[in-house]
């Protein structure tokens, strides 16, 4: 396993400051989040918001935020684990969080992933379809969202997103899995925004935000070991290159990141910026024939 590059030098006091602004900001970037929420309910006349929980941060604030603009009672939490893979304490996380947020019992379930999972790799492999751990993961997360959006038809509820901007911009997301929803609230705001908004919020478990991320697609797996740099240090290093037009020169020569982790990072950005756009349409003008009438 390769190092995972840490925030180092003049990058971790910057770090430091990033938070300070990220904690001024919570209560107006909560504002704007919740009534986001609430103007995308209420213009599909859908009441419920329905919420993939993993007990992890992301989908605890966005969890938070929804039950914060919409009510407890519209609110459905979804614990979707694969068996195998998912560990005992991610529904312990996803417990405390419901517990918390005070969710309606009938709001929540408890649905196990393993049979559908298995059978679809199973089904794969008996035609010669070779599958990687990621291309088992990735079933996993689809296999999710199909519940989430079965839940969501018979609710009348909205599938909420719950990935945060750093995500996005990596294509740290599986398409038309935890990529996929009617809306997302948290996707314009970095993971280091996402911490101090859930120390703002106030009802999200400690235990949660001072949780290592793991989507738990695989054995062993954490996000920062796949994206080999820290949630941190990439906040910081897309802060700087998004918000302050920071170059790719300045972030090695001003900043001190390494060039490989800059090449990386922005190879893999642009890579995976397909995974953020609606899939190209072959336009025909239909008007290239004429009749007469």
């Amino acid at each position: 396993m390769e190092e995972v590059y840490e925030l180092k030098g003049k990058q971790v006091e910057l770090h430091r400051e990033l938070q300070q602004i990220a904690a001024e900001q919570s209560e107006e970037i909560a504002s704007i989040i919740t009534g986001f929420i609430r103007s995308m309910h209420r213009e599909t006349n859908r009441p419920m918001a329905i919420i993939g929980l993993s007990g992890g941060i992301d989908s605890s604030v966005t969890a938070a935020l929804c039950v914060q603009a919409l009510g407890r009672e519209n609110v459905i939490g979804v614990k979707m684990p694969y068996l195998k893979m998912s560990s005992d304490e991610s529904l312990e996380y996803a417990d405390l969080l419901i517990e918390a947020l005070g969710l309606p019992a009938e709001n929540v379930f408890e649905i196990p992933i393993n049979e559908a999972v298995d059978a679809t790799i199973g089904n794969l492999e008996k035609v010669g379809i070779a599958l990687s751990p990621t291309d088992k993961g990735n079933i996993m997360a689809r296999e999710r969202m199909k519940i989430l959006y079965a839940i969501a038809r018979v609710k009348n509820g909205l599938v909420v997103d719950t990935c945060n901007k750093t995500e996005v911009l990596f294509g740290y997301v599986t398409r038309y899995g935890d990529g996929a929803s009617d809306y997302n609230p948290v996707g314009g705001i970095y993971k280091t925004w996402i911490w101090e908004l859930a120390k703002y919020l106030g009802v999200v478990p400690n235990v949660i935000i001072q949780r290592k991320p793991a989507a738990e697609l695989e054995e062993g797996q954490s996000d920062e070991d796949d994206l080999g740099i820290s949630y941190p240090a990439s906040s910081l290093m897309f802060w700087l290159l998004n918000e302050k037009q920071i170059s790719e020169k300045e972030l090695t020569r001003k900043y001190g990141y390494p060039v490989e982790i800059v090449r990386m990072v922005v190879e893999r950005v642009a890579a995976n910026s397909f995974k953020s756009e609606l899939p190209p349409v072959c336009e025909i003008n239909l008007e290239i024939g004429q009749m007469v009438l």
